[in-house]
């Protein structure tokens, strides 16, 4: 089968076919205008054909297509997606999720009573479930660092001085979690230069890429992490769900699966991975469409018009709204953070979401941070500044209604 995209022209930033004319690739509600793709991202058509493609081939010869040759087709779908990672597909093995890739190595390492579990204060909130319940269940000692906004070279020192306070306890981590970016705030972080720092310490380092892959480049091979994760259904545009568990050879036998079954104890990373079980195998089958689709638009104008409007759609948005934009430009990647004017009680954030639905028929994340109300508004190669102006005139339109809502303002 060939996976290939369709053909397709060579795009411009400062050109006319970045914005609304994408629209024509993808499958979205012609109502909706969408800033919301950090959720759960965006399938394009041609992604879509290709999963049918493999699930009507799965249904000519079942046993054939699920058992003979799905191992081959697997690694076939991995070759290219290892190669726009930086390494080789015997480093990485497909997973559902970032959430999946993260419980995959920490229930891995047998953490202990004593353990020290190292995260940062805007870890992603399922994952500080996980890390809850191994405090719980596995008595780990969790150690947080409070990640505001900054500069990055303060982020790194604040990592650097708890890491030193510890050592002179006679402590040190064991594992870290650090994300690439952030989720709520939408940050991107120094996440090399932290695991640098932490594998110095000796600690074993998890990179949480849930954001990470197709919104900054990525090169497995060099990262000073031991192990990766990333979605490709977030900002690769690939079914969900469909993500990569990367892990540095020395780290591999060490992983098993979150379902146990054949494969275990072959002491090999994806023998080990082979066979979660009958699943629908067609949202990794179909991803390297998903890449050939980026990558015939051209990958790196793609992340430069997109960076570029969220960066400058944000102040568009804080302006009306006469706040600001968190962080600095280089930690925006296609996810921008715009202060709200006031704090919004608890439970008014799914109302306001809710009303710009209803009304505007528009979709933004809203979030509290450092004890203040954002909304986190996402750029895609289908959006244009005209819809970021669209969207800060209904901010501001529905601020009454929101401010009905919370009444304690």
């Amino acid at each position: 089968m060939n996976l290939k995209s369709k053909p397709t022209k060579s795009l411009s930033v400062s050109g006319s076919i970045f914005g609304r004319p994408m629209l024509e690739h993808f499958l979205l509600d012609p109502q909706l205008t969408h800033f919301n793709n950090g959720s759960f991202g965006t399938v394009p058509k041609v992604v879509r054909e290709s999963r049918i493609h493999w699930l009507d081939l799965f249904e000519t010869h079942p046993d054939l297509h699920l058992k003979a040759n799905l191992l081959s087709e697997i690694n076939h779908a991995l070759d290219p997606i290892a190669a726009y990672l930086g390494t080789t597909k015997d480093n990485i093995n497909f997973v559902h999720n970032a959430t999946q890739g993260i419980n995959i190595v920490l229930r891995s390492l047998e953490l202990n009573k004593g353990d020290i579990l190292f995260f940062l204060s805007t870890v992603y909130a399922g994952v500080k479930v996980l890390i809850d319940f191994l405090h719980e269940k596995n008595k780990v000692e969790l150690l947080c660092v409070e990640h505001l906004p900054g500069p990055d070279e303060l982020l790194l020192e604040a990592v650097q001085k708890t890491i030193k306070a510890l050592e002179k306890e006679g402590k040190r981590i064991k594992v870290a979690v650090i994300d690439a970016i952030s989720s709520v705030p939408g940050l991107i972080l120094p996440y090399n230069d932290l695991a640098k720092i932490l594998k110095a310490h000796g600690a074993l380092v998890l990179i949480d890429g849930a954001h990470a892959f197709g919104q900054i480049p990525l090169n497995l091979d060099e990262t000073h992490a031991d192990y990766v994760v990333t979605n490709l259904h977030k900002w690769g545009y690939a079914y969900r769900p469909c993500a990569i568990l990367y892990a540095k050879k020395e780290r591999q036998n060490a992983l098993y699966p979150t379902i146990i079954t054949y494969g275990y104890g072959s002491n090999n990373f994806k023998e080990t991975f082979a066979w979660p079980g009958t699943i629908d195998f067609t949202c990794w089958l179909s991803s390297p469409a998903a890449l050939n689709f980026r990558l015939g638009l051209g990958d790196a104008e793609m992340r430069n018009y997109m960076h570029e409007l969220a960066w400058q759609g944000g102040q568009k948005i804080a302006s009306a709204f006469k706040t600001e934009v968190l962080g600095l430009k280089h930690q925006t990647g296609f996810m921008v953070n715009v202060a709200f004017p006031f704090v919004l009680r608890p439970g008014i954030d799914a109302k306001f979401e809710n009303l710009m639905w209803e009304q505007f028929k528009f979709r933004v994340k809203v979030f509290m941070y450092n004890h203040r109300t954002w909304i986190r508004v996402s750029a895609q190669i289908f959006l244009e500044m005209e819809d970021f102006d669209r969207l800060a005139q209904a901010l501001v339109t529905a601020l009454p209604s929101i401010l009905h809502m919370n009444p304690s303002l």
